[in-house]
């Protein structure tokens, strides 16, 4: 044994970590998207105009957290992994609450917890307050300061840091590493204009940063996973053509990067979709969101070479909807609408109103089956979708074939299992 080796494994039984990552236990969660309740000063218009643009489940933001923090303790993960977009739009507010509301009582129970930025959480130029019909801007960490917040949420103990990003590196176990990735443009948001970028990169310093720790964990003999917002790898095959901003630039090379550099593993979030996609070498985790439809946590045990997923789901216990709908069908009626006005803009005015109708209600369910994974059409749901799109296709013949295509994407489960599955993992270097 190295010199090196004895002294990872002295202090990983000083620090508390497993003995080996031979058995070990991570949950992880993505997309919380976080608001304080303090933001909410006066429930009313303004609130409501910021959901029905975008649909999350934000008034039970808090209450969705504590439960997923009670099911992680019953199962006490040696780590909890959060894949970005912490909070709704990066208040300093938010965050704090979610570090020392959430996140601190699982900390002091032991569980070490990680996480990186995702698009909305930092130099967010849409963190407001919401009072009745107005909104009122709020403060909003830099990268700086969001590092400081989560200093003892993986910033603090990194063995690594990449000073052009938020990037960092963590010894998880004995022979286990997590590489943790900032892929977000918040240096391209804009007050003045009130934009917030979307869409993700690596920088050309980034990718080097990967490489180094990469052979640094070679070196060691430790096996590498990686985690960040951006996907690696597309979950459904025309994500790159309709909704590229959701897949990190490049992701193709990237993946190829991954591979090369003995990455099996990234874990993922933005999409808010539980899917699995495999490229190559590489397998790209991606969670649902938490104040989403299906509301999941992944639970993962790595035991050997095979890390092998499984999900929960929340079960909005005790959350009331002035709908009268239960918390299932409050999460499939966001979700149905997302999808139906992104539809409604897609397709243009001109269209008759109940062809609109039926591609919307057509596309949508398909979405909603591809948020939840493992998704497997019916033969009435393909006929449904063969005949919207061809009344569509007498009124606009290129939509109507993007309607076709995008909703057999949608429908279009890529390999391996979305919900409960085993990955063989590559043998760590000088193992």
């Amino acid at each position: 044994m190295s010199k090196r080796s004895f002294f990872i494994i002295l202090v990983a039984a000083l620090a508390g970590l497993p003995a080996a990552a031979d058995s070990f236990k991570m949950a992880v969660i993505s997309d919380v998207h976080l608001m304080a309740p303090s933001l909410l000063k006066e429930d009313g218009e303004a609130l409501e105009t910021y959901i029905a643009h975008d649909r999350k489940l934000l008034r039970e933001g808090p209450a969705l957290m504590a439960e997923a923090s009670e099911r992680i303790l019953s199962e006490s993960p040696d780590v909890l992994l959060i894949s970005g977009d912490l909070t709704k739009d990066g208040e300093t507010s938010s965050h704090l609450y979610l570090r020392d509301s959430c996140l601190a009582p699982l900390r002091k129970a032991g569980i070490r917890i990680y996480v990186v930025p995702g698009n909305h959480d930092v130099n967010n130029p849409h963190a407001v307050e919401f009072d009745g019909d107005k909104t009122v801007r709020v403060d909003t960490p830099s990268a700086g300061e969001f590092a400081e917040i989560y200093c003892d949420y993986g910033y603090g103990e990194a063995l690594a840091r990449d000073p052009f990003s938020l990037s960092y590196v963590v010894q998880l176990a004995p022979g286990l590493r997590l590489l943790c990735l900032d892929a977000c443009r918040y240096e391209d948001n804009s007050f003045e204009q009130n934009t917030c970028i979307t869409s993700g990169r690596l920088k050309a310093q980034t990718v080097n940063f990967i490489k180094e720790q990469a052979k640094a964990a070679r070196q060691s003999g430790d096996r590498m996973i990686a985690m960040m917002h951006h996907g690696v790898v597309h979950h459904w095959k025309l994500q790159e053509a309709v909704m590229d901003e959701y897949l990190v630039k490049h992701w193709k090379r990237i993946a190829r990067l991954f591979g090369r550099e003995g990455i099996d593993v990234v874990f993922t979030g933005h999409f808010h979709s539980q899917d699995i996609s495999s490229k190559g070498k590489v397998t790209d985790v991606e969670t649902g969101s938490l104040v989403s439809y299906p509301a999941p946590i992944r639970f993962v045990s790595i035991s050997g070479d095979n890390m092998e997923i499984s999900t929960g789901l929340l079960s909005g216990s005790g959350l009331v909807f002035p709908s009268g709908n239960s918390f299932e069908e409050e999460m499939l009626e966001y979700a149905d609408g997302a999808m139906r006005s992104v539809v409604d803009a897609m397709i243009p005015e001109k269209v008759d109103p109940q062809v609109k109708e039926r591609c919307c209600a057509i596309l949508a369910k398909a979405y909603v089956a591809h948020l939840k994974g493992d998704e497997k059409p019916s033969d009435e749901d393909l006929e449904e979708l063969k005949a919207a799109s061809k009344e569509l296709r007498g009124e606009s013949f290129i939509y109507s074939v993007v309607l076709n295509l995008v909703g057999k994407s949608f429908w279009t489960d890529l390999e391996p299992s979305d919900w409960d599955t085993v990955i063989t993992l590559r043998p760590a270097a000088g193992r």
